[in-house]
Order: C-alpha cells, then sequence, then structure tokens
C-alpha cells in the first residue's frame, strides 16, 4: 500500500506487463504518452484490453482523446465514484482511491481471478461509448 500521486507512478511500474488481458477502471481518463505506448504494446501483442470509464463532463475530453489515440481501444461508461484500479492476467490487480490518494497493489491469483468476474459482470451492463 502507498500514499500519494508521486507513489501511485511508482506502483504502476511495479505491474506486470500484461500477455492475456488488462482490464481497466479509469476515474480521470488522464492521457500520459508512456501509458498511450504501454496500451499500443499490448493491443499490437494480441491483449484484451478493455476500460470502463468514469464518464462525466469533467472526464470527457479525456476519453474522447483516449478514443481518438488508439481507436482499437474498447472503453465504456460506468458509474462509479474514488476508485480506479486495473487486473492484470489472474496475476495482480491495482486499486486506486483518487480522492484518499491509497494505492494498493495485491499479486494473489485468486483475488485477480475474483475482480475479473467481477469486471466481466460490470462490462456486460455498460454502455458503449
Amino acid at each position: 500500500m502507498v500514499k500519494g500521486q508521486r507513489n501511485f507512478y511508482k506502483i504502476v511500474e511495479k505491474l506486470p506487463t500484461p500477455e492475456h488481458y488488462i482490464y481497466e477502471f479509469r476515474y480521470t481518463s488522464e492521457v500520459r504518452p508512456a501509458w498511450v505506448r504501454k496500451i499500443r504494446k499490448a493491443i499490437r501483442a494480441g491483449v484484451d484490453v478493455r476500460v470502463l470509464v468514469r464518464y462525466t463532463k469533467k472526464t470527457e475530453a479525456d476519453v474522447l482523446k483516449w478514443k481518438k489515440l488508439i481507436p482499437k481501444l474498447k472503453q465504456r461508461k460506468f458509474e462509479f465514484d474514488d476508485f480506479a484500479g486495473q487486473i492484470v492476467d489472474d496475476c495482480a490487480v491495482l486499486l486506486v482511491m483518487p480522492k484518499s490518494g491509497i494505492s494498493v497493489l495485491i499479486r494473489d491469483e485468486t483475488f485477480a481471478k475474483l475482480m475479473k468476474k467481477l469486471f466481466e459482470a460490470a462490462w456486460d451492463g455498460a454502455k458503449e461509448i
């Protein structure tokens, strides 16, 4: 567990390189060049990349920017508050509470598989952008 935005960026770098899938919950949809490169590389490698985004007037521009930069990126609208995260290949889960500045990286297969099932259920009910 880490606290603060600077430590968040450090913990993101510790996520494993995906081979099969990356599922993300995006609170802000911030566009960073390193993240764009990472997502493009994953999609080119055949990784299933899906993103549930918090779609508000505040986040709309960034969501649409992602769509323009990476047309093959699968994004859907989902209503959630003060939460972001990433699930990678049944092996790691990053949970982030942006307002409190807390990030947790959990490397546990059982937990990752549970989070994957929850994400897929949310994905099925989410609206296309």
